[in-house]
C-alpha cells in the first residue's frame, strides 16, 4: 500500500466529523481484486459492454433491483441504482442550461429542488421551482411557488426561491404587480414593490418576512442569506423599516415574525450598511448568494459580517435587542457588550497598531462566524507589510478578540489574491499570494514562485506550500483572469468540513499530464481544466479528472460549488470521493462523445483498490461512470446529499421504463436504492469490433480479470427485458409536442453555443437562449408540453 493509500486510510476513519457520514455507504468488504473484476455484457457478436469489477457483488441488498435495471445500473459503484426523480409519465424539464443544473439537494438525503420551465402534469401550474421528496413508494413532486389561481396572472416575473439545507423551509422573493391569489397567502400582502414571504412546507404556511409601516408604499427587499434552517433571514431594504433606521439602505434581519436592524456601529449608532459581498438583486432562480458563500452569516444566524464606512463589522446575537455599551471600550472580543446576551458590534478591520483602519474585504468565516478571514491594504498588525493593491490576508478571532497577518513578510507584501476555502472550524484556511511565504517545498520539490499565483495552506500556525496556479485559474480563489475585482461570489473551489481535502480547477500541468486539447479551440490556450485534491494529512495532490497518459482530454471538468443557489453544490465529499462531468472519456464505457457523469474516490472507498479495474494510476483512485455513457445528448451533475448517497444528475436519456418525457429529466444514482418493479430501458452499448475492445484497458487490471466465470455472452438477459413501446420513445409519435419543437431546437442549438463559452460568460448567454426560446415573460403564458398553455 501506498503512502497516500495509508494517509488516507487514517482520515477516513475520521470522515465521519460533523456527522458527515450519518447514512454510512456499504464498506464492499470482499469486493476486492481476485473476486470478479470485470463482466461483459453482449447484444450479439459484436456489441458488448464491459462493467467494472465492483459493480457485480450478490451482497447487494438491491442488487435485483439493479440486475432489472440493466449494465448501467450494474457498473454502478456503492450499491448504487437508479431512480427517476420527476414524476414518471409528462416529466417537467429540470434545466437545459449547459453544465449547471439548477438544483439543491436536502443536506440528509430524500429530497431535491429544481427549476423547470415547465410543471409536472400531475399538477400543472404556472410555477418555476418544485420540491421532490422520496418516502417507500417513490418521488412525489410539488410546486414551490404560490399560486395565483386559474387565468390570474400577478406577478411581473417567475418568483426567486431559495431553500434551508433540509428543504424543509423557503424563502420566496415576489414582485407583484396589482394583484394577489386569492384567498392571500397573508394578510396586507403587498401588491406592489418586491418582498419576501417565508414558506414553511409541513404544514403549508406562509408569512411575511418584510413587514414595512404603513408610510413606506414600495419597499424593495433583497435576500441576502440566512442561517442554515432560515429561522434567521438577512434582507437589505433601501426603505426604513424600524424607528431607529437611517434612510438610504440598511441590513434587517428577520426572525420568528420580529425584525430587527443589524448595521449598529460599535458605539451603538445606526448607520447605513450592507451585508459584506452584499447581493444586488434578486438575479434569478437557485441563484447564488455570495453572503452565504463567504459565511457572512453564521450558521445559526447570530453573527452577521456587514460593511459600513468603508470598514469591516460584525454584529453579535443580530436578532436580539441591542445592549448596553460601555462608554470609551475599545475592546473587540465582545467585551464592550454590557448584556452578554444581547446585540453588539466589533469593528474587524480596527488597526491593533498606530496605523489607519478600515478597508477589510471578507473571505471566509468558520461556520459559527468565531474566526473571520479578510484582506486589507492597511497594516493592521505590527508584522504587516502591505502596499497599494497588495493586501495581506488577516485572521480575526472572536474569542480572544486577537487580530494575525497571515500572509506577514517583512522582504515583501503578502499580495493576497483571495482564498480557495476555509474548514467548518477556521482551522484550515486554503489561500493563493504572490509572495513567497516559505522556504519548504512542497512534496514535488517545487518552491514557490516570487509574483507568482502561489497556492498555499494555513494551518496550526504553519504556511505550507501547495503549487502555482496559472493567472487563467482564477476562478478558483475567487478572481477573475480579465482583471474583475476579486470576490468569493466567483470562487469555484470547495473544501471539506474538516479542512483536510481541496477540490480545485486548473489549467496548469500539476501531476504532469498533458491537458492540451485533442482538438484545436476546445480549451484555452493554457490547457484543458482539470480537477485536482489536494490531501492535507497526505501532503498529496492527485488529478482526479485526467484520463490516460497519451490520451488528451477533449474538453474541461470542473468543479463549482455556485451552481446550486443559497447552499453550495455538493461535488467534495468528506471521505475524498469527487462528483463531475466532462466530455472527455476516462472509462471504456464512455462512448457516446459528450459530457458524462463520474464519480472519482480514492483507494480504499467504495471498493477502490490500486490494480482493481477501475483504478486509474494517472488519478491515484478510481473513476466510475454514473451515466450511461452511451446518450447522444450530454448528462450533468446536478448536486447530491452531504453525505454523498444521492447523486443528481440530469440526462435525456431514458434509464427507466418510467421515463417516458423525452426531455432532459432528473435521476438519483442512490446508494442501495432503486425502486422494485420498475425495470431499465435497453441502453444501446457502444459498437465494439471484439469482446476484448471493451474490457478495461489492461494496465487498470490483471490479467484474472475475465475469468470464465465473469463472461456473459448472448443477447444479455441483464438488460432490461423490453424497452417502452416504440410510440412513447419515438421522436414522431402522437404524444410529441407540437407548439414549441422548433424553438427547443433552437434553443438547443444556442445552449450548445454557451458552452463554447468562457465559465464567466456561460451562465449568462445560457438565461438569454432561455428568455428567447422558451420562457414568455409577457403575462407568463408558455407552451408546455402537448402545445397547452398554461
Amino acid at each position: 500500500m501506498t503512502s497516500i493509500a495509508i494517509h488516507r486510510r487514517a482520515r477516513q476513519a475520521r470522515a465521519a466529523w460533523g456527522g458527515r457520514r450519518a447514512v454510512p455507504r456499504p464498506s464492499h468488504e470482499g469486493r476486492r481484486l481476485g473476486t470478479v473484476a470485470a463482466v461483459v455484457l453482449c447484444t450479439g457478436a459484436t456489441l458488448c459492454l464491459s462493467a467494472p469489477a465492483a459493480s457485480i457483488a450478490a451482497e447487494c441488498a438491491n442488487e435485483a433491483v439493479r440486475v432489472e435495471q440493466g449494465a448501467a445500473a450494474l457498473a454502478l459503484p456503492e450499491c448504487r441504482a437508479y431512480e427517476l426523480v420527476n414524476e414518471p409519465g409528462d416529466a417537467p424539464t429540470v434545466s437545459e442550461s449547459t453544465t449547471t443544473p439548477k438544483t439543491q439537494a436536502a443536506a440528509s438525503g430524500g429530497g431535491v429542488a429544481f427549476h423547470s420551465w415547465y410543471s409536472p402534469a400531475s399538477e400543472p401550474s404556472d410555477a418555476h421551482d418544485f420540491l421532490t421528496t422520496r418516502d417507500q413508494e417513490g418521488w412525489h413532486t410539488s410546486a414551490l411557488d404560490p399560486v395565483l389561481g386559474p387565468d390570474k396572472f400577478g406577478y411581473i416575473e417567475p418568483a426567486t426561491t431559495w431553500l434551508s439545507a433540509d428543504l424543509g423551509v423557503a424563502v420566496i422573493s415576489i414582485k407583484p404587480s396589482g394583484n394577489v391569489p386569492e384567498p392571500p397567502l397573508v394578510p396586507d400582502e403587498p401588491t406592489e414593490g418586491e418582498y419576501l414571504l417565508e414558506r414553511v412546507n409541513d404544514p403549508l404556511s406562509y408569512q411575511l418576512v418584510n413587514v414595512t409601516p404603513e408610510d413606506v408604499q414600495d419597499g424593495t427587499a433583497i435576500f441576502q442569506g440566512g442561517s442554515e434552517d432560515l429561522s434567521h433571514v438577512l434582507f437589505s431594504e433601501d426603505e426604513p423599516l424600524t424607528p431607529e433606521a437611517p434612510a438610504g439602505g440598511s441590513l434587517y434581519e428577520w426572525r420568528e415574525g420580529a425584525l430587527r436592524l443589524v448595521t449598529y456601529l460599535p458605539e451603538g449608532e445606526p448607520a447605513q450598511g450592507t451585508i459584506a459581498d452584499q447581493v444586488t438583486g434578486a438575479g434569478g432562480e437557485f441563484d447564488a448568494v455570495s453572503p452565504t458563500f463567504a459565511h457572512a452569516i453564521s450558521a445559526d444566524g447570530e453573527r452577521v459580517v456587514f460593511e459600513a464606512g468603508g470598514a469591516l463589522y460584525m454584529r453579535l446575537n443580530a436578532a436580539t435587542e441591542p445592549s448596553a455599551i460601555a462608554p470609551g471600550s475599545t475592546k473587540v472580543n465582545g467585551e464592550q457588550c454590557l448584556e452578554a446576551a444581547k446585540a453588539c458590534t466589533v469593528q474587524l478591520d480596527a488597526s491593533h497598531v498606530s496605523g489607519a483602519s478600515g478597508g477589510g474585504e471578507l473571505w471566509d468565516a468558520s461556520s459559527d462566524g468565531s474566526r473571520v478571514f479578510f484582506t486589507d491594504t492597511s497594516e493592521l498588525t505590527g508584522e504587516a507589510n502591505t502596499a497599494t493593491e497588495k493586501p495581506d490576508l488577516y485572521e480575526y478571532d472572536l474569542q480572544d478578540g486577537e487580530l494575525s497577518d497571515l500572509t506577514a513578510d517583512a522582504s515583501e507584501p503578502g499580495d493576497a489574491q483571495g482564498v480557495a476555502g476555509v474548514s467548518a472550524d477556521g482551522s484550515y484556511v486554503y489561500f493563493v499570494a504572490e509572495a513567497t511565504l516559505t522556504s519548504t517545498p512542497n512534496v514535488r520539490k517545487e518552491l514557490p514562485i516570487k509574483r507568482k499565483r502561489n497556492l498555499y495552506l494555513y494551518h496550526d500556525g504553519e504556511t505550507s506550500f501547495i503549487a502555482t496556479l496559472f493567472p487563467g485559474d482564477a476562478e478558483a480563489w475567487g478572481g477573475e483572469p480579465e482583471g474583475v475585482t476579486p470576490s468569493v461570489g466567483l470562487r469555484t473551489s470547495e473544501v471539506s468540513p474538516s479542512g483536510q481535502l481541496l477540490a480545485f480547477n486548473s489549467t496548469q500541468r500539476l501531476t504532469g499530464y498533458n491537458n492540451s486539447p485533442a482538438k484545436t479551440g476546445e480549451c484555452s490556450g493554457e490547457g484543458c481544466d482539470e480537477i485536482f485534491e489536494y490531501d492535507a494529512e497526505a501532503q498529496a495532490l492527485s488529478c482526479v479528472s485526467c484520463g490516460a497518459p497519451n490520451v488528451r482530454p477533449v474538453g474541461a471538468a470542473e468543479v463549482d460549488p455556485r451552481s446550486a443557489g443559497a447552499y453550495p453544490r455538493r461535488q467534495l465529499m468528506a471521505d475524498g470521493s469527487v462528483f463531475f462531468d466532462t466530455v472527455s472519456p476516462l472509462v471504456p464505457l464512455d462512448k457516446d462523445g459528450t459530457y458524462d457523469v463520474y464519480e472519482w474516490t480514492p483507494v480504499e472507498v467504495a471498493a477502490c483498490e490500486e490494480g482493481s479495474a477501475s483504478y486509474s494510476a494517472q488519478s491515484h483512485g478510481c473513476l466510475y461512470l454514473i451515466s450511461s455513457g452511451t446518450s447522444p445528448e450530454p448528462s450533468f451533475f446536478a448536486n447530491a446529499s452531504e453525505d454523498g448517497s444521492d447523486l443528481f444528475f440530469t440526462t435525456e436519456q431514458a434509464l427507466l421504463a418510467t421515463d417516458t418525457s423525452e426531455e432532459e429529466a432528473l435521476y438519483d444514482a442512490r446508494v442501495e436504492g432503486g425502486l422494485p418493479g420498475i425495470p431499465g430501458v435497453l441502453v444501446e452499448p457502444p459498437a465494439c469490433e471484439s469482446a476484448e475492445s471493451c474490457h478495461p484497458p489492461a494496465s487498470e487490471s490483471p490479467a484474472e480479470a475475465l475469468a470464465a466465470s465473469a463472461v456473459f455472452s448472448g443477447p444479455g438477459n441483464l438488460l432490461a427485458t423490453e424497452p417502452p413501446p416504440t410510440e412513447t420513445r419515438s421522436k414522431t409519435s402522437e404524444g410529441k409536442k407540437q407548439g414549441n419543437e422548433a424553438g427547443k431546437r433552437k434553443l438547443k442549438r444556442a445552449l450548445r453555443l454557451c458552452a463554447k463559452k468562457p465559465k464567466r460568460k456561460r451562465r449568462a448567454c445560457q438565461e438569454r437562449a432561455h428568455r428567447r426560446f422558451t420562457h414568455k415573460s409577457v403575462a407568463h403564458k408558455r407552451v408546455g408540453k402537448k402545445g397547452v398553455r398554461r
